[in-house]
């Protein structure tokens, strides 16, 4: 598997289309985005996530992705995740980790769309966030 190619078309910005949202439990935001890009280094990618919550507060995150396939630990947001990413020719798909919350997504070149699904660990339930991003 050739990464390096296969992650080139997932550079940009993708933008939350926000009547997707289906949250089990919170509001979603009122706009979203993530920019994936070229960290320089082979099949890493640098992620910027910024945010706005229905109150106006806005919220960003930058990281650096390895995309190998193999778990790896970050700082995201302040907590310590774990997270695995990989490509296919079509899809690229991130899985972040911790205790009491994962984040999953995959992006699909054909379709032009990305879907998230977040799990939140709250007072000893799990909650879904799904919400779907558009190239």
């Amino acid at each position: 598997m050739d990464t390096i190619n296969n992650l080139t078309k997932f550079l940009g910005t993708w933008t939350l289309l926000v009547e997707s949202c289906k949250y089990e439990q919170g509001v979603p935001p009122v706009s979203a985005t993530h920019v994936f890009s070229d960290a320089g280094s082979p099949n890493l990618l640098h992620f910027v996530v910024h945010w706005k919550e229905v109150d106006g507060k806005e919220n960003h995150s930058e990281y650096d992705v390895l995309v190998d396939g193999s778990p790896h630990e970050i700082n995201f947001n302040g907590y310590k995740m774990t997270v695995t990413a990989s490509a296919t020719e079509h899809k690229f798909k991130v899985f972040y980790e911790r205790e009491d919350c994962t984040i999953e997504f995959e992006c699909d070149s054909t379709t032009g769309l990305m879907q998230l699904l977040m799990k939140n660990l709250l007072d000893g339930k799990w909650y879904n966030l799904h919400q779907t991003y558009r190239k």
